[in-house]
């Protein structure tokens, strides 16, 4: 093989590089879209096909026994976490959450969020929220995307709406 030969194939794989890098970089990104897009469908699947808040016991504010529960701008109650609450908060929130990370940089999660009344322990209600976050073609340390039951239409307090009457 001559020196001119060495030449053209050495100019070949130069010019070639930055097409396969394109290359490359396009089936990322058609890799990200359909995998957020696959995990997108799930978050869809699973907020439409579960009973996202259950109820197993309503609680009427206007009892003089609930009298010392602030109330917040919506009108509806400010419940502190179980991890701040004073000792005569009549109610807490129980929450706990599971995060799976998946391939190409994508976590899904469950949320699960429970009123408790402090007196008894029981559960007043639950609420199950499920999310996808991350797997954008470009992840530059930011927390990236999300899709949750929010982007559907479901609202979060509706967990306090469903669980007081005022």
């Amino acid at each position: 093989m001559g020196i001119s030969q060495l030449i053209k194939t050495a100019l070949k794989g130069v010019l070639l590089m930055p097409l396969v890098a394109i290359a490359l970089a396009l089936l990322w990104l058609i890799f990200t879209i359909l995998n957020k897009a696959y995990w997108d469908a799930w978050v869809t699947r699973m907020c439409t096909s579960t009973d996202l808040v259950t109820v197993f016991e309503t609680v009427d504010l206007r009892d003089p026994a609930y009298s010392s529960v602030p109330l917040g701008v919506t009108g509806l109650p400010l419940i502190p976490a179980d991890t701040t609450r004073a000792a005569g908060d009549p109610f807490y929130v129980r929450s706990t959450s599971n995060i799976d990370r998946r391939f190409g940089g994508v976590s899904t999660g469950v949320s699960e969020t429970a009123i408790v009344r402090a007196i008894d322990g029981k559960v007043l209600s639950h609420q199950i929220w499920y999310g996808r976050s991350g797997g954008d073609f470009i992840d530059l340390g930011s927390p990236g995307s999300y899709f949750s039951c929010s982007e559907l239409g479901y609202d979060s307090s509706e967990l306090r709406r469903a669980t007081f009457l005022n």
